[in-house]
């Protein structure tokens, strides 16, 4: 059962296999979300099993496309891979869930099954109206939540690349902006890598 819950954030550790940019703090201001189109899943090359080496066509990643958004409340409200859901939630948080019961190859904890890692805003559960996270065009990826009828900028990757980018549920557990077959932006500075029961099979790169 989908359940919500309070959680500590995520603990920074050592980035394994993948470079990344460190994500920017900055807030982006004054953007209107009209215009964005719903996501649809999608399949992104560069996934491998990490016990056989073999490439995966990963149609188990889930992606947004410049101009794709997710949103609480509709029917596109998760983007998701086998092991992993990153959901936009009526209580204005952004959440990712492992879907798993099992021990995080990351921490050594024990993670049950639909208990959530990661979040955008821990401090306004149950007091906003939704929550949105959209890839512009530009290529820059934002996450929104609406407190009493504002629109609010919960995080901005700061990445303004153009249409040549994609943002990445990952098989191996990261959340990665890529922009010209190079990670510009991940959540929580790729802390979330194989975090997930599952994750631990793949490595994502390019």
């Amino acid at each position: 059962m989908k359940t919500t819950q309070k959680f500590p954030a995520a603990r920074p550790r050592a980035v394994k296999r993948l470079a990344a940019a460190a994500a920017s703090a900055a807030l982006l201001a004054g953007l209107s979300i009209s215009g964005a189109t719903s996501a649809s899943a999608t399949a992104d090359p560069g996934c491998y099993v990490i016990v056989s080496g073999s490439h995966d066509g990963c149609s188990h990643q889930s992606s947004l496309r410049p101009g794709q958004y997710i949103e609480g409340g509709t029917g596109n409200y998760a983007l998701e891979t086998e092991d992993e859901e990153l959901r936009t939630q009526t209580d204005g948080n952004i959440v990712l869930y492992c879907k798993h019961a099992g021990t995080s190859a990351a921490t050594g904890k024990w993670i049950s099954a639909w208990q959530p890692v990661w979040a955008t805003n821990q401090g306004y559960w149950n007091s906003s109206s939704g929550s949105k996270v959209v890839l512009w065009s530009d290529g820059n990826l934002a996450g929104y939540s609406y407190r009493s009828g504002l629109e609010n900028v919960e995080f901005s990757s700061n990445t303004w690349n153009g249409s040549d980018t994609v943002f990445i549920v990952q098989a191996d557990g990261n959340l990665v902006v890529w922009s010209g077959g190079r990670p510009v932006w991940s959540a929580a500075q790729n802390s979330l890598y194989h975090t997930c029961p599952g994750t631990e099979a793949y490595w994502v790169g390019y």
